[in-house]
């Protein structure tokens, strides 16, 4: 390059040298002329110096175009080797390591041969992250597409996790089309609930989870893809467990329930549907008489058949010990499912199970349908409704299938729910226990207060509600406990409140305490038990050993007999002459309104002239009004018991100066 610059330069020396022996020739034979000639023309005397300074513009204008000419062929000539080196790189196989060929120019081959270790470098680089990553055996691969060019580099694992073919040249690199059809396909099936998750069985291999995450940029496209089989089905086997029953692998109740509310909130048509619940008949007779482990066997059986229901489109749970719900939607009928309900009831109460001892026993149970839409909408009415229908159908034939009939349930819903209630009550003591002031009718003093019972219930309010589902729960004994501890505890927290006042407790008419139980209940308040008064009805007298034994009780104890609802029975004379209580409580139905009717007043005073005349206390319950009270006191009654005179508080209260006032008043008046 500097000799050819040198060379350059000569020729323009040597033709500038040139120019200026032209101009010294042409000035001596202008002297010449002048010399021997005489004189000459102005233009032709500074023509030479004009041509000279022609010759010179000609002269750099040519050397400069020269010169531009020669340094563009010198520039192309020293370029050329770059710009085929920039097309090797571009054209070779990014697979393969980068070979360049030798340009003869030192500082060239050197940047070339720099280019070459670099490439080998990365490679080795790429291909030992590989093996660390392979040596983690993380179910890993990554992809990336450059936008320009039409295939996608993929790593060696994205063939094994997809299952995508390899191309003839075994590179990592696969079509852009084959690449984003297979990731289209395998986005076909996303894992609920999981993101980026997809469910994979390509190339044949068993099924697993791929999470699929993708960055886009304005050239590239880069994605990893990760297996996560492992972890999907991990938190598969822990909804499983949590979801399913364990010993019939239904639905547990949460689950059934989460399942079917999703599908009334969700866009699906259920179109017409049932649930039905079943209940498994005479399982206690099997696990009492062939022990739980062949009562589980009976319920696995019954759970076997009840889950066929699944093929018609039915959601199946188990939510108790033998109790099976199912929900059979998406038909355009109830017939359809009635059908459906009727076949599945028919296999069921047709399976035999042999029992231990050789005999055979059928399986048999109740059930009750409740309809969607036409009963509710609601998840949870659908079911108390199903749960319904399913009693009224047990409570008749066993083994009968029972539809939801409004009209019925409107009737028994009071009753129904109280079954469930009052054992709830009963197990869980929720009780109180309010005093209501029993008042002398001479002086308006507090004589006694009588213990009345009071739930915690929103739906059993009425103690003779109470009393009664109790009864139908067999649960009165358990009542009658309550109603003595729980009473005398209250007693004891409020002692000083009841000063010398007795207690009138509610006995549960012919049920009495158990030796056991009397014995705690004399340890804890024996000092308190002489000034209780124990209510009777006259139907307790028709179980003469519990009489009997109360009698027993009140004489151990130094305590009173009270005859409750007086009035009311049919054959009054003969409780008196059963025995002779302390107190008699004449009922409010007698006392209501006694002041405008004069039979009723009537009634009273034969009562009272009987009382008197066997020594026996009348307390006449009941009095609201004023007008009551006055004529109950010059009827000659006892004691006074009611709302006018005083509400039941669960602190024991006296009534007001001004009833005590009027009281008094009424005496006088007599």
């Amino acid at each position: 390059m500097r000799k050819m610059g040198l060379k350059r330069n000569s020729i323009i020396v040597r033709l500038l040298l040139s120019m200026l022996v032209v101009l010294l020739i042409h000035t001596l034979i202008l002297s010449a002329n002048i010399r021997y000639g005489g004189t000459i023309e102005e233009k032709n005397l500074f023509q030479p110096a004009e041509r000279i300074r022609f010759y010179v513009a000609i002269s750099l204008i040519f050397s400069l175009v020269l010169g531009f000419i020669v340094s563009i062929l010198i520039g192309m000539w020293f370029i050329k080797p770059i710009t085929n080196l920039v097309k090797e790189v571009k054209s070779s196989d990014p697979e393969m390591p980068i070979t360049l060929t030798k340009t003869n120019i030192a500082e060239i081959d050197e940047l070339a041969r720099s280019v070459e270790l670099l490439s080998t470098k990365v490679a080795e680089s790429a291909a030992e992250l590989s093996k660390i990553v392979g040596m983690m055996e993380v179910p890993i691969c990554a992809f990336e597409h450059d936008l320009k060019n039409d295939k996608v580099l993929c790593t060696d694992a994205f063939f094994e996790l997809t299952g995508a073919e390899r191309e003839k040249n075994e590179s990592g690199y696969i079509s852009a089309e084959y690449f984003y059809k297979l990731l289209d396909e395998i986005r076909r099936c996303p894992e609920p609930e999981s993101e980026d998750v997809y469910c994979c069985e390509k190339g044949g291999c068993d099924t697993r989870w791929l999470r699929i995450k993708v960055q886009k940029s304005d050239s590239k496209i880069l994605g990893i893809i990760e297996d996560v089989t492992r972890e999907i089905m991990e938190k598969k086997k822990i909804e499983y467990e949590r979801d399913r029953d364990l010993l019939t692998h239904l639905l547990n109740r949460r689950a059934f329930q989460a399942k079917v509310i999703k599908l009334l909130k969700g866009e699906e048509d259920v179109k017409t549907a049932a649930l039905v619940m079943w209940d498994l008949d005479n399982l206690k007779f099997v696990n009492d008489t062939y022990g739980h482990d062949f009562g589980d066997q009976y319920i696995k059986t019954a759970a076997s058949v009840l889950n066929e229901l699944s093929i018609y489109n039915g959601i199946v749970g188990r939510m108790s010990g033998d109790e099976f719900y199912a929900f059979i939607y998406g038909y355009e009928d109830k017939q359809q499912i009635k059908e459906i309900i009727k076949r599945v009831q028919n296999k069921l109460c047709s399976t035999i199970l042999k029992l231990p001892d050789g005999k055979d026993l059928n399986i048999t149970a109740s059930a009750g349908i409740a309809w969607y839409p036409e009963d509710s909408t609601s998840y949870y009415e659908l079911l108390k409704y199903a749960d319904f229908a399913m009693y009224e159908s047990k409570s008749g034939d066993k083994g009968s299938i029972g539809e939801f009939e409004k009209p019925v349930y409107n009737k028994k819903i009071l009753f129904f729910n109280g079954k469930r209630e009052i054992n709830n009550l009963i197990e869980e003591k929720l009780f109180d226990f309010v005093f209501q002031p029993i008042v002398i009718a001479k002086t308006g003093e507090t004589f006694a207060y009588e213990s009345l019972i009071r739930s915690k219930s929103a739906v059993l309010i009425s103690p003779r509600a109470i009393v009664t589902l109790a009864g139908s729960q067999s649960r009165l004994y358990d009542m009658e406990r309550i109603t003595w501890f729980k009473t005398l505890e209250t007693f004891k927290k409020y002692e000083q409140d009841f000063e010398n006042a007795k207690i009138f407790i509610n006995s549960i008419p012919n049920y009495i305490l158990s030796d056991e139980d009397l014995a705690e209940l004399e340890n804890k308040f024996k000092t308190d038990l002489s000034r209780i008064v124990i209510e009777i009805t006259e139907n307790e007298l028709t179980d003469e050993r519990v009489f009997i034994k109360k009698q027993s009780l009140a004489k151990r104890w130094g305590c009173s007999l009270a005859l409750d609802d007086f009035g009311l029975g049919y054959n009054i004379g003969i409780a008196f002459l059963t025995f002779y209580p302390d107190f008699v409580k004449l009922d409010m139905a007698v006392t209501r309104g006694i002041d405008k009717d004069i039979n009723r007043q009537n009634f009273v005073r034969a009562i009272l002239q009987y009382t008197k005349s066997r020594k026996v206390k009348l307390i006449a319950e009941g009095v609201e009004t004023k007008e009551e009270m006055d004529t109950l006191i010059r009827l000659g009654a006892d004691y006074l018991q009611g709302y006018y005179l005083g509400r039941p508080t669960p602190q024991p209260k006296k009534i007001s100066p001004k009833i005590t006032q009027e009281i008094l008043e009424s005496q006088i008046n007599i």
